[in-house]
Parts: C-alpha cells; structure tokens; sequence
C-alpha cells in the first residue's frame, strides 16, 4: 500500500503490481525486456484516484556487427469510473553505429 499527498488531499490504500522480464538470447534480438505495472495512482489534474496501466517493452537488435538497433516504445494509460482520461504513447529509438571498437556514431530518435 502506497500513500501520497496531492495538493491538499491525501491518497492512502493505493494497490498495485508491477512485473519485469529481461532476457538476453544470442543472436539478431540481443536483449528483450518488459515492465508492466496497474495499480490505482492519484490523478494529479483532477485530484482524485484512478487506475494506472504502464506498458514499457524494449528490446535491442544487433542487425550487423557495427549496427544496433534500441527500440524502446511506452504506453501510459491513466483511467477513472472504467473510462480512459489520460493515454500517451512514446516511441524511442537508438540507432548505434560502431566504426571500430573506441569510435562510433549514435543517433536517439524520440
């Protein structure tokens, strides 16, 4: 149980999971992971409590021996009374070239 104060009012008995997994097989996939969490969180512009859903999947690709791939996609979805009322989808991507073993070129797309 969880306890947290919101401009003036306080949110106490909030439950929750949360679950993780990360694997690193051999190969194209070099890593996979997952964090799922739901759980009632306050809702901080309507100052109430609600339901809380985290997506957050990642996973890397090693497509040659220079180039990896980060895909790291998030979804946050806040609901109350069964109805959503906040969703954000956020989509992270690493791209990393390496020349040699100290040199390499690494873009992050957001």
């Amino acid at each position: 149980m969880e306890e947290q104060r919101v401009n003036d009012k306080m949110f106490s008995g909030m439950v929750g999971g949360v679950l993780f997994f990360r694997v690193q097989p051999a190969g194209l996939l070099s890593k996979f992971r997952l964090f799922a969490a739901y759980g009632e969180a306050p809702d901080y512009t309507n100052v109430r409590q609600s339901n809380e859903l985290i997506i957050h999947p990642g996973f890397n690709l090693n497509i040659s021996r220079h180039l990896n791939i980060e895909i790291d996609p998030n979804m946050q979805r806040l609901s109350y009374g069964g109805r959503p009322t906040f969703t954000t989808y956020l989509l992270g991507t690493t791209l990393v070239y390496h020349f040699n073993k100290n040199v390499f070129l690494r873009s992050i797309f957001q």
